[in-house]
């Protein structure tokens, strides 16, 4: 989903500038960028998600909460890819893998770092606390933050598009 999102702004390459020209506000331009490429990461999630859990032996009912993790962390990649691509994108770029630029690869790389050492610390939490209710919340919990945590550079990025004049 990262991948993704962090190309979608410079494959348009100086096409993007037609935004401002566009009868469509950033908000929901921005909004279309995002559902598709969730559109385009949610299958390679579930699919995931059951491969992992018949891997496990977890059965079909450890599907769900595997689902759901991945989920949440995709919520937080898509929205940190699309930030990265609007403020570290290449629009010059000669090759798919020169899009982004290396400060731009570095700021992403160290958000999947610590989104992972997050992710990791609740399941560790998880395993460590005997009680079953604080168990089930903590599964919750990155479905209730995920979309929270990604306001953020979602709101960064619509900022970014409203400035279209100083990145396209």
């Amino acid at each position: 989903g990262y991948e993704i999102a962090a190309r979608a702004f410079p494959l348009e390459r100086r096409g993007v500038q037609w935004i401002a020209l566009a009868p469509i506000a950033p908000a929901r331009w921005l909004l279309a960028k995002w559902t598709g490429v969730m559109a385009l990461a949610v299958p390679l999630i579930a699919l995931a998600a059951v491969i992992v859990t018949a891997g496990l032996g977890l059965g079909p009912a450890g599907v769900l909460p595997v689902l759901g993790s991945g989920l949440a962390a995709l919520v937080g990649l898509v929205s940190v890819g699309l930030w990265t691509g609007t403020h570290f994108g290449d629009f010059a770029w000669t090759h798919p893998r020169a899009m982004l630029t290396l400060p731009g690869r570095l700021v992403a790389a160290a958000f999947m770092i610590v989104q992972l050492i997050v992710w990791l610390g609740i399941a560790v939490i998880g395993q460590v606390v005997g009680s079953e209710s604080v168990r089930q919340a903590l599964l919750w919990a990155p479905l209730i933050a995920a979309p929270l945590l990604a306001l953020l550079p979602l709101a960064a990025t619509l900022r970014r598009i409203g400035r279209l004049g100083s990145w396209a």
